[in-house]
């Protein structure tokens, strides 16, 4: 594992965040994700990110559906990357990694497993299946309504 990137809180938890999260978050302005956006965007938490992640997130930000949206989709790259910190997925050995039925989305519980994260959030039902078996390792799988639950004072 490598040193945290400067400007970047050292004891800030690490989430990694799965595409359609990204969305939610920066392009589609989902409200549900709100409590997330604003611990992302005041620190408290440190979004892990990945070259292949960002070159999907740009691939998909390029597709028509993400036209017409109140936020430009180059904002929305822009957005999660000052939020983010760019990673080397790692290769460390250690427990064996959850192995999602979506192929797609193994990047991310790879990511989240090897770093490790304290939280993946993610929408997608076959990476929410990995949720329970996860726990024993100290990640957290949840959803952004599901983060914000469990983060967000009463």
């Amino acid at each position: 594992m490598s040193e945290p990137a400067s400007g970047f809180p050292a004891s800030a938890p690490l989430v990694v965040l799965d595409t359609n999260v990204v969305l939610d978050l920066w392009l589609f302005d989902d409200a549900r994700s709100t409590p997330l956006r604003q611990a992302l965007d005041a620190g408290a938490l440190t979004a892990l990110v990945t070259a292949p992640m960002l070159a999907e997130l740009a691939d998909v930000l390029q597709r028509p559906f993400a036209q017409g949206w109140p936020i430009p989709p180059a904002a929305a790259l822009a957005n999660l990357k000052t939020c983010a910190r760019l990673v080397e997925p790692s290769r460390a050995a250690g427990p064996p990694v959850p192995r999602c039925t979506d192929p797609d989305d193994q990047k991310f519980i790879d990511l989240a497993w090897h770093w490790p994260a304290a939280w993946l959030v993610s929408r997608d039902r076959a990476v929410l299946r990995l949720a329970k078996p996860s726990l024993a390792r100290g990640l957290r799988i949840v959803t952004p309504e599901r983060w914000a639950a469990l983060n967000t004072p009463a």
